[in-house]
């Protein structure tokens, strides 16, 4: 069928979020958030399902007439988004709460909604800029001899409490920053998702695959590298069970700081707000490329760019078609945990 955006008329001012058109959208096209509706005509297959869907007029066939009023107008853009309301003020969320009379936002149906967070370059930027001074600032006192010098336990309660704090300025950081678009959850793409179970398994056999995918990269390219005589650096504190210590102590704290904190910061970073901020001002694939570049940069080491670069593609591919923050969370995690597994196995 025709995929023209001249098929459908987009009123964001009407939608009231209910998230029914996105679960009738087989091909995954169509988006809806607080203040937009957005189609992606590339993959849009023109079945009119989401214009079925919808009860409240915000989406509806050209070819007949309009069933409400437009309220407020709106500026279609090249993709296909049309913005309704001020920026990053909720406004589409307030109307809904008018038009059913209730004292409580509409819920939204899915991750979907947190593409409603509009993140400017400047907000991308100061969290860039908090991320890479907290990095160096962790670095040199992990390097610093008063840290290096310290024994056994001490030493390791030394580093994690530097590790702590590197972390922590970072979600101050984010914290200041969500509570200007609704919370940490609705700003950062982490609410939850009500989509159907068989999308939930398929985001699920996504993830699984470009896991596997991207550690056999992993694997493949460090054994290329190190054939031609490039070995990995070493770090100054040594391996992971050096860093927190051996045994069962050690790997806890390794999991907790290497598998569940330092992913959710990384990604609520690099796939929520750099990404968000790129994708909206040049194209999914250029916002995709740009983070995940930036990405392989933050690891500060040229053996680790290529790796890092190739994972923040999948994780960048994972947030942008699956739409949350989510899918990507579960993949970083379970990336990390395969290195601190085998990091802690062979330490014995």
């Amino acid at each position: 069928m025709a995929r023209t955006p001249a098929r459908l008329r987009l009123s964001p001012d009407l939608c009231d979020h209910c998230g029914k058109c996105m679960d009738k959208c087989e091909s995954g096209a169509l988006k809806v958030g607080v203040s937009y509706i957005y189609v992606d005509w590339r993959v849009c297959e023109g079945c009119l399902a989401c214009v079925k869907a919808c009860k409240c007029g915000a989406i509806q066939d050209r070819a007949t007439p309009r069933s409400q009023p437009k309220r407020r107008s709106s500026q279609a853009t090249a993709g296909g988004r049309v913005r309704a309301g001020t920026k990053g003020s909720g406004t589409g969320a307030k109307k809904s709460m008018k038009r059913t009379g209730g004292s409580k936002p509409v819920k939204r149906a899915s991750a979907a909604a947190s593409r409603a967070v509009e993140w400017t370059l400047l907000e991308a930027a100061v969290v860039l800029a908090v991320v890479l001074l907290a990095f160096v600032a962790k670095d040199a006192a992990l390097t610093s001899s008063l840290v290096l010098d310290l024994p056994g336990s001490v030493g390791v309660f030394a580093r994690v409490v530097v590790l702590g704090l590197f972390y922590g300025v970072q979600f101050a950081a984010l914290m200041v920053l969500a509570r200007r678009h609704g919370g940490f959850a609705s700003a950062f793409g982490l609410e939850r998702d009500d989509r159907p179970w068989w999308r939930s398994m398929v985001t699920g056999g996504l993830t699984l695959s470009l896991l596997i995918g991207t550690r056999l990269f992993t694997a493949f390219y460090g054994a290329l590298v190190q054939y031609f005589g490039w070995d990995p650096p070493m770090a100054a504190n040594g391996s992971l069970p050096d860093v927190f210590g051996k045994g069962s102590a050690g790997l806890v704290l390794a999991v907790l700081l290497v598998v569940f904190v330092g992913p959710l910061i990384e990604e609520v970073v690099f796939r929520s707000v750099l990404l968000s901020a790129f994708r909206d001002r040049w194209g999914a694939w250029a916002g995709i490329l740009v983070s995940s570049s930036l990405f392989g940069l933050y690891h500060f080491s040229a053996w680790m760019f290529l790796p890092a670069f190739v994972l923040g593609l999948a994780l960048g591919w994972l947030a942008h078609w699956r739409d949350g923050l989510w899918p990507p969370l579960v993949l970083h995690a379970l990336y990390n945990g395969v290195a601190v597994i085998a990091a802690f196995y062979v330490a014995g």
